[in-house]
């Protein structure tokens, strides 16, 4: 992937609930949807499934998506204001 070919790469800097900031690497957000796309294999999802979720912007939609595409799932976001 793409991701770890950069790992080291800056790929996002978030605003923290206090304020702050939070910068993230592409080793970073690699890591974090392994870890998500673990879950998801351990709750039995497999290629070509389909994985409907309904959050808000925000980092977690990233995780969901990146570790969808690892495992081959077929993505189905669900608009928040539905």
């Amino acid at each position: 992937l793409s991701l770890r070919g950069r790992a080291d790469a800056p790929a996002l800097t978030l605003v923290t609930a206090d304020g702050g900031t939070q910068s993230l690497t592409f080793g970073d957000l690699d890591a974090r949807s392994d870890r998500l796309a673990q879950v998801f294999v351990v709750r039995g999802l497999q290629p070509g499934d389909r994985l409907a979720f309904c959050l808000p912007n925000r980092l977690a939609v990233i995780d969901v998506w990146l570790a969808a595409m690892k495992l081959a799932l077929i993505v189905v976001p669900i608009n928040v204001l539905y």
